[in-house]
This record gives C-alpha cells, structure tokens and sequence, in this order.
C-alpha cells in the first residue's frame, strides 16, 4: 500500500564546536539520501514534507523539536524518515538502565553542541522515546543511520586514518553521569507517550521497554566502526554510498532484507570489519518492500556477489542450510538482480548455474558452469536447483491410478520437486506418504497410523492439484533439513549457547523435567505462558539467532532483534524483548482430535555472524475439519506477538529445545 504522505527529517553533521574533530563526508551523505527521497516521492505521487537539519543547525534541542514538531504530524497511512550521519558515541547510563545494558552505557548521537559545558548527547532510550511518540497516531517509520556503533542506534566517531586512507567516525566517549531528570523521557512513567514504563510499583526495580513498530537500517553492529573515504569523487559514508547505489539500481520490488543483505555485500568489498544492520520491531516488516510498504517476494533465495579476494560467492553457509561438500552435489540456478518472484520458479529464465565448492558457517564459494559468465560488478539472485545430501524419502499410494501417476509425475519434476524428494516404492521406506482416496490428496506421516491428514487436504487428480501437494512437501522437506542441522564437528558444544523457559513474570526457571517440557493447556484455565532466556555458556563470543520451529511448519527467525546478537561469555539476552510466550491448541485441531503438538524453539550459534531469514518459512494451511467449510488461522501452539573458504576459521553449531503442549 503507498503511502499518503511522507515526513522526513535528515539530519548530517560535519562541523562540530570543538572539542569533537571535524568529519567530512556526513553532510554529503544526508545530502545524497534526500535527493533519492525526493526523487522517489516525486515518481510515485507521493507529497512529500522534508526537513533538513545541517552542521550548526543540527543541535540536541532543533533535532528533539522536529521530531515533536515535524514527523508527530504522520498519521496512519502515511511514512516517516529519520536519517541521521554524524559523530556518535557512549556514556555511563543511569542505574535504572543498567538491566537493560550489559555494559552499563548509553548508545548516543552527538549533536552539533552535545560536548558545550551545558550540552548533551542524544541516547538511545531518549531516541526510542521520540520514535515512541511520532508512531503513536500508526505511521510507518524507518530510521537509517549511518555511523559508528549504529547496529544499536548510534554512530562513534575519533578520526583516524587507516593505512588505504580509510577514515573511521569516533569520538571519546562521555564519562559523566546524567541525571535521571536530564533523560527526554515522560514525566509520568505511566502516562500513553511513555516509551519507558516501570515493571513495579517503585523506582528501585528495573525498567520496562516497549518497542514502537519501526525499521533501522544502520551502517555497523554494535561494536564496529562505520568508514568513510574517498567514493565517487568526493568524501562519502561508504554505507550510505552502498545504500544509495543499491536503491539506484532498483527497478522492481526490494525489500528491507534485500537491501541490506546487497548492502552488506558492498560494504565488504569496499572496507573491512564492518557489517550493516538491519532491525525491525515486527519480523514481518523486513520483508515489506524498502519506503513502500507493500509486501515485497516472499521467495526464498541467496544473493550471488563475487569477492575481490575470494571470488564468487553466495550469502549462505552451513548454518543457512547449505549442506557441507563431500556428500553430493549442490547447485544454484543464477538470476538478474532483478527477477521477480515468478522467475525464480522457473529454471528456463536462469542465466545457468554455479556448483559448491566450499562451504563456511555463513558463505559458500561457487563455480561458474559451462559458459556462464558474470559480471563481478553485479549482484545476481540464486536458488537451489540442486542439493547433496539426503532427500525426504515420499510414498504414493491410494485407489486411483490416475490420481496416483499425476502425483507421481508431479513430485518428480526435475529442478523443483526433485531437488528435495526422493520417491519410493517400499512404503516402509518412506518419512511420508501422499493418499489417494475419495478423490482427495492426503499428507500423511508414516509413523500416522489413523491416516491423520498434516496439512490441508487437495481434492481433485488435476495437475494443479499435484503440485500443490508437491509444494507441500518440499516445503516440508525443507522445514526437515532445518529442524536436523546441526555440526556434529564443531568445536562448539551443542550446548555452549543455553536456553532457558523462565515463567512469565519473575525469573524462575521452568524444570523441564524427564520428559522435557510440557505444557498442559486446560479448559476455562489461563494459558501457560513462558519467557525465553539465552545465554551463553562458552569461553568466547558467539553469534546466537532463535528460531521457532512448529509443528504446522513454519520456521519463524525473528525471536531476537535483527534475527540474532552477538553474546559476550557469560552474557544472557531474551526472546521476544523479554515479552512472553502463550501456550494453546488452536479449536481447530482440537476438532480433528489432535490433543498434542511438538514445537521447537532451535539455537543456531557461530564464531560469525548468521543471517538467518533465509531459513523463514510460513506455516502450512491445517487440515480442514469435517465440519467446517474454511480452514481457520493462528494454527501455531506457541502465540507471539509479532511487532569465507580462504581463512576456514568460523564454526557454527546448533541445538533444539523441544516443548510439548498437551490439551487435557
């Protein structure tokens, strides 16, 4: 859906009031990323209201009064923008804040006179306050944020040269101690503008953060420092640089994932040890199409960039998915960066196909096939077209020849089907079974010995019919290979990174008891309800993502922010921003008399960092129940709110949590 209206505010500083060194390219920046505002607006009809706040103009105060002012006019339907290039740094937070910041420090923006005697930074909990306040009417807001630290809203910034003539934006940090009457925060915590919120009565306990609904694009994680050098001719911010090139070359949907991810590819090429971010309050934003806000594709595919020093590769590794070489073949077909949705089902519209050759925790190295040749300056989409290692064994019987040889014809089609699916004759062989009866496709399980259907039932013998059911199960097939990964090889133990059910208010931890978890959901009962803990139990630093594995097939990796976190040793971080989880059988399983269900929630850890939405997938739709004419929605049993082959030296490992829910 377009927007009505657009409000943005950008803000670029360069020239700061001593003592903060001077940048160079930050104005540059802010000034390029409007052009492409304006530009895009104006293409698509859209009124646009921009503000810019440059150098002296961009100080603590006028930054805080557009956004109270200016960007507090969106309201549903319409966007907001903020883009932020300048210094940035961290200072010693008040100890109220401390729960929610293991190093016990604010992130900050440097205004232009946040270092005067009077002045102040910008924090990141004043920051959430103001993004709290322009989306309480229900804009869509995306903030993007080119500096140091920015992968939790901030930039740092001391000037230093490196040795290629890269310069970094960091400033010491500020080591005084602010007040908690100093905070742009609501003077009554509980109060509807409140972005922060007491958990009790007192101001002895901690602090409560909401997330107001929001996309941040920033140009580093937490920990590194953004560059800035010498890019088409004049001083610039080599993330926005990339950022802007990308979106130039956009000429269909893209969204905020495929941004970031073609970004992030970039970067690499242009500097080192630094990594965009992409965060978003609703997993489900990231796929929405960049300053639109239409659902972009929801196929899942890699990005094919070439590497200056390690040639072609694509953006996934063993922990995507990607089986290690040696145990068979896997290939990509390779697409234009541009190929739409439907062009990536249909291997006659691939440019041809690259092999693995080597396969690392988050990237793999390819070939080249035959005459394929590429462009080393382009990005191109890639799917699976071919994959080693172990198929989902499938059976097809029933009462109707022709219903079961247009099954079988349609579950071995080469390049889609046939890339997950091995068909079998010996019933007993088979993980899964397709019944032919009463002119209706069946899913089955083998272990199902009352023929209880898994997924939705397909009725009629058409063709159209069969490849339902052959998307089904290569859906499945695939929700299999993620359930199983794991790296029996690993240096890391499986149970370096620790998960925990903690009850829903409080910190007790839930037993699992000798049978593991178990949830029993009763009738005119509360739900039970769970918070998900992680921490991690290793000597080193590790980058943990959580996924959700159900038991109608959906693999869901938005549980943390930014689809995972680097965790320090002995560092703990919660699901879901702490919010809980609520247990329950949806009425129409109960229906069909299925009483109990299985649900995962998958630790997936690593030495580098993961990215691990290309594992998403939506559930299946449920079996209907006899009496009923429509399928019903909210099948999940867990209910959440949703808002290189060179060095060899990253690993990765996995474990699963498993959680049985029992209606008695």
């Amino acid at each position: 859906m377009q927007a009505k209206n657009v409000f943005a505010l950008m803000v670029g500083i360069d020239k700061y009031q001593s003592p903060v060194p001077a940048l160079e390219g930050c104005v540059n920046d802010m000034r390029a990323f409007a052009d492409f505002v304006e530009l895009r607006t104006r293409r698509k009809g859209i009124p646009l209201h921009l503000n810019i706040l440059q150098n002296q103009d961009a100080t603590r105060l006028k930054i805080v009064e557009q956004f109270e002012r200016h960007l507090t006019q969106a309201k549903q339907g319409d966007m907001v923008v903020f883009y932020y290039s300048g210094h940035g740094s961290q200072e010693p937070a008040h100890k109220l804040f401390w729960p929610l910041e293991e190093d016990r420090k604010n992130e900050t923006i440097v205004c232009y006179d946040s270092r005067q005697p009077d002045g102040m930074d910008l924090a990141d909990k004043e920051l959430a306050t103001l993004i709290d306040l322009v989306t309480k009417k229900g804009a869509s807001l995306t903030v993007v944020m080119d500096c140091c630290n920015s992968g939790s809203g901030t930039r740092a910034a001391m000037v230093e040269a490196s040795p290629a003539g890269t310069r970094v934006r960091q400033t010491p940090d500020f080591d005084g101690l602010r007040p908690l009457d100093s905070y742009i925060l609501p003077r009554e915590m509980a109060s509807s503008r409140g972005a922060f919120s007491f958990s009790g009565a007192t101001s002895s306990e901690r602090l409560a953060v909401p997330t107001p609904r929001h996309v941040a694009l920033s140009a580093t994680q937490p920990f590194q420092l953004a560059k800035e050098t010498q890019l088409g001719g004049s001083p610039r911010g080599v993330f926005t640089y990339s950022l802007l090139e990308v979106l130039s070359g956009v000429t269909g949907q893209l969204s905020y994932e495929d941004v970031v991810r073609q970004v992030r590819s970039l970067v690499k090429q242009r500097t080192s040890d630094q990594s965009p971010q992409l965060y978003a309050a609703e997993a489900a934003d990231l796929r929405l199409e960049f300053l639109g806000g239409s659902l972009a594709q929801n196929q899942n595919y890699f990005y094919l960039s070439h590497h200056n020093t390690r040639g072609w590769e694509v953006d996934a590794g063993a922990a995507n998915g990607i089986p290690a070489v040696g145990t068979g073949q896997t290939r990509l077909a390779v697409y234009d960066p541009q190929a739409i949705e439907a062009d990536l089902l249909d291997r006659k519209k691939a440019k041809g196909f690259v092999s693995i050759k080597g396969v690392e925790a988050a990237r793999s190295s390819v070939r080249e096939e035959g005459s394929l040749q590429l462009d080393k300056t382009k990005q191109y989409r890639s799917v699976v077209s071919e994959l080693a290692g172990e198929k989902l064994r499938v059976h097809v019987r029933g009462d109707n020849t022709h219903g079961v040889n247009t099954a079988t014809v349609a579950l071995g089609e080469a390049g889609g089907p046939a890339t997950y699916l091995q068909l079998v004759t010996d019933p007993r062989q088979a993980t899964y079974h397709v019944l032919v009866k009463n002119n209706r496709y069946t899913l089955l399980k083998s272990t199902d010995a009352d023929d209880q259907p898994l997924v939705r039932q397909l009725d009629g013998y058409s063709v159209e019919q069969a490849r339902g059911v052959a998307k089904d199960l290569v859906h499945i097939a695939q929700w299999e290979r993620t359930l199983k990964m794991s790296n029996p090889g690993s240096r890391l133990a499986s149970n370096a990174i620790r998960v925990d059910l903690l009850e829903a208010t409080g910190d007790a931890v839930i037993s699992p008891g000798g049978l593991g978890y178990q949830m029993k959901v009763e009738a005119n009962k509360p739900a039970p309800a769970f918070r998900v803990r992680i921490s991690n139990r290793s000597g080193e630093k590790l980058y943990v993502s959580l996924l959700y594995l159900s038991s109608q097939f959906e693999v869901e990796p938005g549980l943390l922010a930014q689809g995972g976190l680097w965790l320090e040793p002995g560092a703990e971080a919660f699901a879901l921003n702490g919010r809980a989880f609520r247990v329950g059988i949806s009425p129409g399983h109960l229906q069909r008399g299925r009483t109990e269900t299985t649900e995962v929630l998958k630790a997936i850890f690593a030495t580098t960092e993961l990215q691990p939405g290309s594992l998403k997938q939506e559930e299946i739709e449920a079996p209907r129940a006899e009496t009923r004419s429509v399928g019903e929605e909210g099948t999940r049993s867990l209910i959440f709110d949703t808002v290189g082959t060179d060095s060899g030296g990253d690993d990765w490992n996995a474990s699963n949590t498993v959680i049985t829910v029992m209606a008695v």
